[in-house]
């Protein structure tokens, strides 16, 4: 079998990104290894070759899915964000553009004042970067085309036909890949129904839906992606709201003489809307099923947080573990978590944090609580952004970057563990117990650490 291909993303936004949150480019890379499924994941490369592959990526060269996903994951976007956006494939542009051409050559009267247009919008500036007017006119034929494909509206038919010369049958052909979208969503409370045309106006809608969603769910609501071809379908419930239980379902359509028609998505559309939906929900949900996932959901129980090194690596060139740990969740778990209705998995995010200041603190003491910030994407990091003042004092020492990671895990009974989503306010709920720690840190006026030069610092 074929290895799929890879994918064009674009390195300005990976590296703005990167830089945003504070890691090096080593650091970014051994993050995304850690974040790949058990069976992508290979030995994590040395550090001149973690640098190397992550300026490849900010040189926009391409990226295999399954890396698209788990560096998405680290950095927290959609694939939508850093993927270069595809070219309508396949295109009638330049076919059409040979068309006008040849009609105008022809003394097609109809179409020599269509190019007339197209160039007066040049001169206006209403396409700016576009010089080609017969190019101008033939993007704008496109877009006429999907619309009369979908109304069969008989004025604009006439008229595309008089400009083209083509016959109603040849204009019906498939104009671009950018095909029409369903978007429907189904609850008791009712539903809603739009047509657009792209996946990415899909994903846009469907993105919209799931922010009215988590504006009355919680964390503990639960979001499911199965397939009934030639529908997705996405699940979203609440164990305790059940009357908020919501479908939104997904399909690509082609316009026919008959009306639309349900077909099969390209592959690429198929990854927008299995892969960037997953992405989508697990930076809304706690808990989430991809495509194709049947496993049980995760039991509180069973959760943790691990903290680890992410400036450092270990004998095998991995990330360095430093500890796990569950806070007073096993004391907790049995006589207060029935009672709960709601918000159990902010609750027992608090219960996880409970002592967590005993594991981070001792490895950050060599600085004051001035050279620590906290950020978060899919797992809450912690960031060393030390003070020129106090930097200066210190000499050739790397003084930025993410330099511990905090994760929400599930453990499993032979001890490993497989990393778990973390959202909506229940990572505001571990960031806020990282940010309460670090205010156990002296300021710097009150630091005691490395001594510092009397006086005036020499240049």
């Amino acid at each position: 079998m074929p290895r799929p291909p890879n994918l064009p993303i674009q390195g300005s936004i990976v590296r703005q990104l990167r830089e945003e949150r504070g890691l090096s480019q080593a650091e970014l890379v051994t993050l995304v290894f850690r974040a790949l499924p058990d069976a992508e994941r290979r030995h994590v490369p040395e550090r001149n070759a973690l640098e190397r592959q992550c300026y490849e990526w900010e040189q926009e060269n391409n990226i295999s899915r399954a890396r698209l996903a788990a560096l998405c994951q680290v950095l927290g976007v959609a694939a939508d964000r850093l993927q270069v956006p595809p070219s309508p494939t396949p295109s009638r542009i330049d076919e059409i553009v040979e068309r006008l051409k040849q009609q105008v050559a022809a003394g097609n009267e109809r179409a020599r004042q269509f190019l007339d247009s197209a160039a007066q919008c040049i001169y206006l500036g209403a396409v700016p970067q576009v010089e080609d007017p017969f190019l101008v006119a033939a993007e704008a034929i496109e877009v006429r085309l999907g619309g009369v494909q979908l109304t069969g509206g008989r004025v604009e038919l006439e008229e595309l036909a008089a400009v083209t010369g083509w016959t109603h049958a040849e204009l019906f052909r498939t104009a671009s890949v950018h095909a029409y979208w369903l978007v429907a969503s189904e609850s008791r409370l009712g539903g809603t129904t739009e047509l657009v045309r792209g996946v990415r106006a899909a994903m846009a809608l469907f993105e919209k839906e799931v922010e009215r969603w988590t504006h009355f769910g919680d964390g503990d609501s639960q979001a499911t992606l199965h397939e009934e071809p030639p529908w997705f379908r996405i699940l979203l419930q609440d164990p305790d709201r059940p009357a908020l239980e919501k479908t939104i379902s997904l399909v690509r359509c082609e316009p026919q003489k008959s009306g639309l028609t349900y077909c099969s998505p390209t592959s690429e559309e198929r990854w927008a809307v299995t892969v960037q939906n997953a992405l989508a929900l697990r930076s809304s949900f706690n808990f989430v099923r991809p495509l194709g996932d049947a496993k049980p959901w995760p039991r509180y129980e069973d959760m943790a947080l691990e903290l680890w090194d992410v400036s450092e690596f270990g004998e095998d060139d991995d990330l360095v573990f430093l500890s796990r740990f569950n806070g007073t969740l096993t004391h907790r778990i049995e006589d207060s978590l029935p009672r709960l209705v709601e918000a159990r998995h902010e609750t027992v995010m608090g219960w996880l944090t409970s002592g967590l200041a005993g594991h981070l603190l001792p490895h950050l003491k060599k600085w004051p609580r001035e050279c620590w910030r906290v950020t978060s994407g899919s797992f809450v990091q912690v960031s060393l952004d030390v003070p020129w003042e106090i930097a200066r004092y210190e000499g050739p020492t790397d003084h930025y970057g993410t330099r511990f990671a905090i994760q929400l895990v599930q453990v499993h009974a032979d001890g490993t563990s497989t990393p778990l989503p973390l959202a909506g306010a229940s990572l505001k709920a571990v960031r806020r117990r990282v940010e309460v720690a670090l205010t156990e840190l002296p300021l710097d006026s009150e630091f005691i650490g490395p001594r510092r030069p009397v006086g005036r610092a020499s240049d």
